[in-house]
């Protein structure tokens, strides 16, 4: 179950009755079927839209070479209002034998448009100042229904209110019952993980202080997984590291309140230098969120666990990685962790040690690698550089290798392969490329992290927006229990993105549905909306944290801040 995720109405039906229609019955008859017909050519746009002052660029995947070299903008009413030149062929790239851009970045009218090539029309965008106002704020309803105890969770009842039966360590097994309530379930089950809730926490703190807008309900639930790693962490040398494990996936598809394991839920105790890293770096930086008014006896519980944590990563005692047998987040590289946690630790205390040790982690790791919950170098030179001006060329560099790949496929994705997880990948980078911007005052990344957005939001080679209820055509078959079960949208999904077909074939994964993109899959990459598909369909909390920092990064830029 998880990681171990008009130029008449022929508008993208993609010349072969292979997409989706305009006419709302042809498109629902279509996305309810298995067609198998070739498809000949898409246009696929960011389907919410784009400010007026940014990139704006769709992308033709067409069988064929194209004989037109012009695209035509066209308003609601059909008029064309924009004529533009599309880029050289840019060749074959996954399904498709040719690719092509049509860039109309000088175009900044406000209104609703269509990108015409030939007779095919794109799906309907706007371009506008105002378009993502609220959207970070939509996406935050997924981290309620996550919830887990007695948080007041959206879409379920309380649940799993019981103390854990167990406790198993590399020592052995205690029987000792521990509370360990509370806190969010990390994807479409109901296990939980200290890395990725203080991933999420993390990154939910960092959107309220680069973007304060929505602070106050940023920080409210924030504060829910921080007091939860409290609890994970019940003495100076313990760090509980999951609750639950691969029994939660052999129970079967159930609400969290009907879990027949809840009165015997299981904990792991596999503490690792990276671990206690980045639980260290997201409370330090809760202990600085919560200084001020009721909250600040809060925050001197958060610097003390991670003032211990920090001490406990560096006792010896600890070994770089560690992992519970089924444990689906593991992660061999600590020296990121620590290096985020001494920069967060300065900015709290101001203790000169933390900064140092900061200094001598990245000055030999820089902030380059995979950039999400395994990999938070980029994120401590960010921090440090607030104090130490060389982890900002770092930075900089890393982002000049993303774009230099970005800038060899029409999609602008930044890697050479499809992992699992590959969104977040995605996101990671524009999110980096955010921080510069926000550390330099230098937008020279801006166009890398847009690119990024518009693949989220359907600029990408399915044509489909990869957030639940955004654009017109939207992944609807989340891999979640909750949203599956009662029939519903899962409010803020964000889908775990394509993966190598390799990596799915041999998952087993079976689909339950006919495959609405069985004619654009590609020999070397698959994506799938349906509910079986932990791969490529599984929301996880760091994968919305990770799209809430960028789309509030764009809410703020139409507001003109």
């Amino acid at each position: 179950m998880k990681r171990f995720y008009k130029r008449k109405a022929v508008n993208q039906l993609w010349l072969t009755a292979c997409s989706y229609a305009t006419v709302l019955a042809v498109m629902v008859s279509l996305l309810l079927s298995a067609s198998t017909a070739f498809c000949q050519m898409m246009i696929n746009v960011n389907q919410v839209g784009y400010l007026p002052d940014e990139a704006k660029i769709a992308v033709i995947a067409s069988q064929e070479p194209l004989d037109s070299a012009t695209f035509h903008l066209l308003a609601s009413d059909g008029k064309v209002d924009f004529t533009g030149t599309l880029s050289a062929d840019l060749g074959e790239y996954l399904a498709f034998k040719h690719h092509y851009l049509a860039n109309f970045h000088r175009f900044k009218d406000i209104g609703k448009y269509r990108v015409a090539v030939g007779l095919l029309e794109s799906q309907t965008f706007e371009i506008g100042n105002s378009l993502y106002g609220g959207i970070p704020d939509s996406l935050m309803r997924f981290f309620k229904v996550q919830r887990c105890g007695s948080n007041d969770a959206l879409l379920h009842a309380e649940c799993h209110l019981y103390d854990v039966r167990k406790v198993v360590s590399k020592n052995g097994t205690s029987d000792a019952p521990l509370d360990l309530t509370g806190g969010w379930h990390d994807a479409g089950d109901y296990v939980k993980f200290s890395v990725t809730t203080a991933y999420s926490s993390y990154l939910l703190l960092l959107t309220a202080e680069l973007f304060p807008k929505s602070k106050p309900q940023l920080e409210a639930e924030a504060r829910i997984g921080l007091e939860w790693l409290l609890k994970m962490h019940p003495t100076p040398d313990r760090l509980i590291t999951q609750v639950e494990g691969v029994a939660d996936h052999k129970v079967g598809w159930r609400m969290p309140e009907a879990d027949p394991l809840a009165k015997k839920r299981t904990a792991y105790e596999f503490p690792s230098q990276a671990q206690a890293g980045i639980v260290s770096a997201a409370l330090a930086f809760g202990a600085r969120a919560y200084r001020e008014g009721d909250a600040n006896e809060l925050a001197g519980r958060f610097l003390r666990a991670s003032e211990e944590l920090y001490a406990f990563a560096l006792s010896g005692r600890l070994s770089a990685a560690a992992s519970p047998p089924d444990s689906h987040y593991f992660d061999a590289e600590a020296r990121d962790d620590l290096a985020l946690a001494a920069a967060e630790l300065y900015a709290t205390t101001q203790r000169v040690e933390y900064l140092d040790s900061a200094k001598a982690i990245l000055s030999v790791i820089g902030a380059g690698g995979w950039v999400s919950w395994g990999d938070v170098e980029g994120f401590a030179c960010y921090r440090a550089g607030q104090f130490w001006p060389a982890s900002v060329e770092m930075l900089q560099a890393s982002l000049q290798r993303y774009e230099q790949i970005a800038d060899n496929n029409p999609y602008g994705y930044p890697a050479s392969s499809f992992p699992w997880g590959s969104l977040a990948l995605q996101t990671g980078v524009a999110n980096l490329a955010v921080l510069y911007a926000k550390m330099t005052g230098d937008r020279q990344f801006d166009t890398l992290a847009i690119r990024q957005r518009d693949f989220l939001l359907g600029t990408n080679p399915y044509g489909v927006s990869l957030v639940s209820e955004l654009g017109s055509v939207h992944v609807r078959h989340f891999h979640h229990q909750i949203a599956a079960i009662k029939r519903i949208p899962l409010p803020g999904g964000v889908a775990g993105g394509l993966v190598s077909r390799k990596t799915f074939t041999t998952s087993g994964i079976r689909l339950e549905a006919p495959d609405r993109f069985a004619s654009i899959q590609s020999t070397t990459t698959v994506f799938h909306d349906d509910r079986m598909d932990f791969l490529t369909n599984e929301p996880t909390i760091s994968g919305v944290a990770q799209a809430i920092l960028l789309l509030a990064w764009c809410e703020n830029a139409g507001m003109g801040h």
